[in-house]
């Protein structure tokens, strides 16, 4: 359990830099298909569609773009951050140095519900990919 402490900032930052080296290798722009199997199979838009698009933006700086391709993403990537960070200073540290909200599940359904509304709703909003 200690060598996992001490690999966990290391491990964490390798996880989100290959998240965004992946968005940034795939250059999104450039291809005229879609990555979505369900959005070619389907032909709606899944929770995910333009998350790619999304975190290319973001990289090259552009959050209006991003804000576009996935709105949900976007505004959700900040405090998702900050509360990775906080549980991996605590897990690091052994202890609970900065108090966190506890595991709930209407939380996890009001994620589920917002994720479903974002969802249904830009799927009835005009789309450029």
């Amino acid at each position: 359990m200690k060598i996992l402490r001490r690999l966990s900032v290391p491990l964490f930052l390798l996880a989100v830099g290959a998240v965004f080296l992946y968005a940034y290798l795939a250059k999104p722009f450039e291809s005229d298909g879609t990555f979505c199997v369900f959005n070619a199979t389907a032909g709606i838009h899944c929770p995910t569609c333009g998350a790619t698009r999304a975190v290319y933006s973001m990289l090259s700086g552009d959050f209006k773009s991003a804000f576009y391709y996935h709105a949900l993403l976007t505004v959700g990537c900040v405090p998702a951050f900050i509360v990775g960070v906080l549980a991996l200073i605590n897990f690091t540290a052994g202890k609970k140095i900065i108090p966190l909200p506890k595991f709930r599940w209407a939380y996890f359904y009001a994620a589920v519900g917002v994720v479903a509304a974002f969802t249904a709703i830009r799927n009835f909003l005009p789309q450029i990919y």
